[in-house]
């Protein structure tokens, strides 16, 4: 399935190892939709890691 970005948030900047946290908000996805997506993202290779996620269900 596919996964539709709602917002994109850069967070902190680290200049001593050229990296930076963001924020990715979706659309409403399915669980198996967003593992796919998670591990397509970690498989980057300017990706570091993919620390954390959270499910938002209003």
């Amino acid at each position: 399935g596919q996964i539709s970005i709602a917002a994109v948030l850069q967070r902190d900047t680290h200049p001593e190892s050229e990296s930076a946290e963001i924020v990715i908000t979706t659309h409403p996805a399915r669980e198996e939709s967003m593992q796919k997506a998670l591990q397509a993202m970690a498989d980057v290779p300017q990706v570091k890691k993919v620390s954390n996620t959270l499910r938002i269900e209003e």
